[in-house]
């Protein structure tokens, strides 16, 4: 048997290991946000529509309206692009707005947790080691902590709204909660499965603070969804509701693998859930269905069409606050002492075991050169078109050479492909054949997504080269890869 002295020295061994990954985990994404939050090119293919959408509500223009080739938003609520938009308003034209509100929101979600966790009764190390687990799986988001999405600000308006729930004792902090709550899921309708989850797993705990913040998150969801329909002359639902909807679901398994790297937490957490039921089966089902409506965000985002590894994040942020909620709930006093020893042992090597699992090299978040030459290689391809230029997804190069921006990436996109027929649908896609055919653009420059409108293309223009030289990488660091092939000319 081991002695009580050897666990001790155990446990002592892996907790300064664990608060030794927590430093570097931490380090590396600060070094790694140091070379991409002012990075001059887009990290991901859809951050410069995104950055585009907000600098269009800074001109003055409507968020939300009919689709065009001149201007298509994001099918996400809009919080999100309304504070990317005040950042602009400082910056000017360039990524670093967008990037600075992903950056300070999880750099907030750090803090909060921290702290909420030390509120939950975990010792200070061990929320330290959860602050250092949810950096560390910033390589299973693929580093989209920082780009310019609103998914940082989304984790941080949950996180912020269940510890309201949690630990503001009146009545009137769980008003505050039902607003932050409203707030979060007006930043990406994603929240609405985590919002669901905590506030109905927490009605067995508190059962009037959970009525009063489901009233006053459901008339606030209700009043700026009125606002933002009765600002957008109808097109806001449209958006966010009847695009998002439409595309359906991709069941590739290779999206959902990373749950792998992911096993020893799931495994903790699900231990110490059992352990809680034991003794207090209500506030077991609080944190389970909380834990579980984080868990089906991930699973439902990544699974909807479209879905990446940023859909990841929820589940991160969940299991982080859960290993270090876990360690507390391991350690009460109602354990036998050497079990209870024993039991925190075994925790903090599956934390071990998770931190190597999730380690990464932060060198390859760095931009390299040859991505870099990329960028700079189109931008001049740009420069020298005499006219308009139109391409699927660099929009954001297109405004910095100060011509105008067309069809907006994946945002046309997501509207042309919806399944179900609608007006608007029909409307851009003939809005762009006509204008391939009237020969608006001076230069296209595509990837090879335009089976459509092939046609149009050919009649019109003709092929000069491809976009890129074969030496010349164009791989951002984020996400998919969007690489231009093909230059066409007018006729």
């Amino acid at each position: 048997m081991i002695s009580k002295k050897s666990i001790n020295q155990l446990q002592s061994i892996l907790t300064w290991v664990l608060l030794a990954a927590t430093v570097f985990y931490t380090l590396a994404y600060l070094y790694s946000s140091w070379y991409l939050v002012p990075f001059p090119y887009f990290i991901d293919w859809c951050e410069g529509n995104m950055f585009m959408q907000s600098y269009w509500i800074l001109l003055g223009h409507k968020m939300f309206s009919a689709p065009s080739i001149a201007y298509s938003p994001n099918l996400y609520t809009p919080l999100y692009f309304y504070v990317t938009a005040l950042f602009t308003y400082i910056t000017g034209v360039d990524l670093i707005a967008g990037r600075m509100v992903s950056f300070l929101s999880t750099l907030g979600v750090s803090v909060l947790l921290y702290f909420f966790l030390k509120k939950e009764k975990v010792a200070p190390k061990h929320a330290l080691i959860a602050v250092g687990l949810y950096m560390g799986m910033y390589s299973v988001s693929d580093s989209w902590y920082n780009i310019i999405r609103p998914d940082s600000l989304l984790q941080l308006l949950l996180l912020a709204g269940f510890y309201l729930l949690r630990h503001t004792k009146t009545l009137h902090g769980a008003a505050i909660c039902g607003f932050v709550f409203a707030l979060a899921l007006y930043t990406k309708q994603q929240g609405f499965f985590v919002i669901g989850a905590i506030l109905c797993g927490h009605y067995f705990v508190m059962p009037k603070r959970v009525l009063v913040a489901t009233i006053v998150f459901i008339l606030f969801t209700i009043v700026f969804t009125l606002i933002s329909e009765i600002i957008s002359d109808g097109w806001y639902l449209f958006y966010i509701y009847d695009v998002a909807t439409s595309h359906g679901w991709s069941y590739g398994d290779h999206l959902l693998r990373r749950f792998y790297y992911l096993i020893p937490l799931i495994l903790l957490s699900t231990f110490s859930l059992f352990c809680e039921a034991r003794q207090n089966k209500a506030e077991a089902i609080a944190l389970f269905s909380s834990y579980m409506g984080f868990a089906v965000a991930s699973v439902v985002g990544i699974l909807h069409a479209g879905g990446w590894y940023n859909n990841y994040m929820p589940v991160c942020l969940a299991l982080a606050w859960m290993g270090g909620k876990s360690l507390s709930i391991l350690s009460r006093k109602s354990h036998k002492n050497k079990y209870r020893q024993l039991l925190i042992l075994a925790a903090l090597a599956l934390l071990f075991v998770q931190m190597l699992l999730i380690a990464y090299n932060p060198l390859r978040h760095v931009p390299d050169k040859r991505y870099i030459a990329g960028m700079d290689h189109m931008m001049s391809v740009m420069a020298r078109a005499k006219g308009d230029v139109f391409m699927f997804n660099l929009s954001f190069l297109q405004a910095r050479l100060g011509k105008p921006v067309y069809y907006w990436g994946s945002s046309g996109w997501d509207v042309e492909r919806m399944r179900m027929f609608h007006p608007a649908k029909q409307m851009l896609v003939d809005s762009l054949n006509d204008a391939l055919i009237k020969k608006k653009f001076d230069t296209l420059i595509l990837e090879g997504w335009e089976p459509n409108r092939w046609p149009a293309i050919v009649k019109n223009y003709r092929y000069v080269g491809e976009a890129l030289p074969p030496d010349v990488g164009f791989t951002p660091l984020a996400g998919v890869v969007s690489r231009p092939s093909q230059i066409w000319v007018r006729r």
